[in-house]
């Protein structure tokens, strides 16, 4: 295990890694510049971003299968609060449209009117995943905040049945955001979260959700399965965890210094084997 995950060109402060507890419930921890992470992690990513692409799987017809069942989904369908309505925004000579309401919402659908919603996640330029969460149910997570045309074909064709505010992990010092409400929007993801303060590093990470219904090993994609990072404890018994004291570990930013190393060194490679060929050229005899 690293602590220092330090990746290039990176833009966030914080890196969650996944894993997994004797009894097969998955976790995730939510790591800062110095906190440890396995020695063979490569991503940089965060909590939401890891739990709605990370764990689902993309299917034929382009939508990602999160695999969850309807007791895991219910704690994560909460009432929006904010008024649904298009507003336009303009900044240094853009403009722009926006709907808050469908910002990261999870959705339910008629299942038989899928195409029409495939279709209308296709009118988002920013291209958002369309994450399902089950198909029995018609549950799906989506981010239409920017998407007038998508979100007008679906009300032209009643595809929406009820709308939710999906559940969102922010770093509470980034948000304000007090502990208590933190673990409470935290508990609605139905995983194990644990966090890692960024000072001291040598802190325990405290368990920030206890689901009544976790994901299970085998609800993750196959390859994840396969080679997911597995501790000697249960997390439902275990509320703050001594990473430290479980793996070898080195600290986060010296894995991005030596990620950045890495990088500089192969761009030098390539100059350096341009200028011999360029220099070798020269000294080869003309064509008549």
């Amino acid at each position: 295990m690293k602590i220092d995950k330090e990746y290039p060109a990176t833009h966030s402060m914080s890196t969650a890694w996944y894993c997994v507890d004797e009894e097969g419930n998955v976790g995730i921890f939510d790591i800062q510049d110095n906190g440890p992470i396995p020695e063979d992690w490569e991503q940089d990513l965060e909590v939401n971003d890891m739990f709605w692409h990370d764990f689902s799987l993309e299917s034929k017809d382009g939508v990602r299968d999160l695999n969850l069942t309807m007791e895991q989904i219910s704690p994560m369908l909460m009432p929006i609060e904010v008024e649904d309505k298009w507003e336009e925004h303009r900044f240094n000579g853009d403009s722009w449209v926006q709907n808050k309401s469908w910002e990261e919402v999870i959705i339910k659908i008629n299942m038989e009117k899928l195409p029409i919603l495939i279709e209308a996640a296709s009118m988002d330029k920013d291209d958002y995943d369309l994450v399902c969460l089950s198909r029995k149910e018609g549950y799906f997570f989506v981010e239409f905040a920017f998407n007038r045309k998508g979100v007008e074909l679906l009300e032209e064709n009643n595809v929406v049945i009820a709308k939710y505010k999906a559940p969102k992990y922010d770093e509470i010092w980034d948000h304000g955001k007090s502990p208590e409400i933190q673990e409470a929007e935290s508990n609605r993801f139905p995983l194990f979260i644990y966090h890692e303060e960024f000072y001291p590093y040598e802190g325990p990470a405290k368990r920030m959700s206890n689901p009544v219904h976790p994901m299970k090993l085998s609800q993750l994609p196959r390859e994840m399965q396969e080679n997911i990072t597995r501790l000697p404890l249960k997390f439902m018994a275990t509320e703050h965890i001594q990473l430290q004291s479980i793996f070898p570990w080195i600290l986060v930013e010296q894995k991005r210094h030596i990620l950045a190393m890495i990088v500089f060194m192969k761009f030098l490679l390539q100059v350096v084997k341009q200028s011999i060929m360029v220099g070798m050229k020269r000294f080869l005899p003309k064509k008549n």
